[in-house]
């Protein structure tokens, strides 16, 4: 008796190991009411291949499927919209 306890334990543990592993890994998500934007890029065969976040202050990150930075851009200084010719 007391060996099949010991081996439902061994069980239960090794379930919750298992379980815990295969927990998917959250992407960070944005605070609501943020300004910041988030767009997919969408490859030709319909695929996500990126993801394009927009900072409010003119700062833009190109993220790969994986998440992970592959550039940040930034605003030129000195660049006005409401140029004058």
């Amino acid at each position: 008796m007391r060996a099949i306890i010991l081996q439902l334990a061994v069980l239960a543990c090794t379930m919750t190991l298992i379980g815990c592993a295969m927990q998917p890994t959250a992407t960070p998500e944005v605070p609501k009411g943020s300004l910041t934007k988030s767009y997919k890029l969408v490859d030709e065969m319909g695929r996500e291949s990126g993801t394009l976040v927009l900072q409010p202050m003119g700062r833009a990150e190109l993220r790969d499927a994986d998440g992970k930075l592959i550039g940040v851009f930034s605003a030129e200084q000195g660049f006005s919209s409401d140029a004058k010719n």
